[in-house]
């Protein structure tokens, strides 16, 4: 089916793009077990994120999955500030706000319509 076709291809493209990431990284003199479990279980949960994101926004209007698909951005660069102690920077933010301000834009235009 063409759900499982972009599911695949997404897959592939986020693996590819992160192993290209991944190869520049140090790692550990003497690995154990768990660290070499991580690339495994983040390969599996990578592939179980991307088929239920395919799944969930081919099942929605273009224009609410237009909405939902860049709110990913602003989670990450959230839970990257939370958890990692990063810092967002203005351009980062603002980007944030527009992205919210399209969401908002597009609930209103919804109401408006119905």
């Amino acid at each position: 089916s063409s759900d499982l076709i972009r599911a695949v291809a997404i897959w592939w493209g986020c693996a590819i793009i992160a192993l290209a990431f991944a190869v520049n990284e140090a790692w550990p003199a003497a690995p154990h077990w768990p660290v070499l479990f991580l690339p495994l279980f983040a390969w599996f949960w990578v592939g179980f994120a991307t088929a239920s994101t395919i799944y969930g926004v081919s099942r929605l209007p273009i224009r609410i999955s237009a909405v939902i698909m860049p709110i990913e951005v602003i989670v990450g660069a959230v839970s990257a500030w939370i958890w990692a102690n990063q810092s967002m920077s203005f351009i980062e933010i603002a980007g944030a706000a527009l992205i919210l301000s399209a969401s908002l834009v597009q609930l209103i235009r919804q109401k408006a319509g119905a």
